[in-house]
């Protein structure tokens, strides 16, 4: 057995957020893809930790894969 730590990061999702990610993320994809998640989310919390973090927890984010960056969604989509 190896004495190497390697970090892992576990959050609570819900059941129906675990369905999705089952079916569209393709096996042996899931390590990858959250690596640049994080990586990303990482960056604009370099640039505007206070911004990110806000709009995230008033759930007024979200993710933009054209842009790379963190928008404030209109109030629509959030109800």
């Amino acid at each position: 057995m190896s004495d190497r730590y390697i970090p892992r990061l576990s959050v609570e999702i819900t059941q129906e957020q675990f369905d999705a990610l089952i079916k569209y993320i393709p096996w042996g994809i899931k390590k990858k893809l959250f690596s640049v998640i994080v990586d990303d989310l990482i960056e604009m919390l370099k640039v505007d930790p206070s911004r990110v973090i806000g709009l995230v927890v008033s759930g007024r984010a979200r993710f933009s894969l054209e842009e790379r960056t963190l928008e404030e969604s209109s109030r629509e989509e959030n109800e």
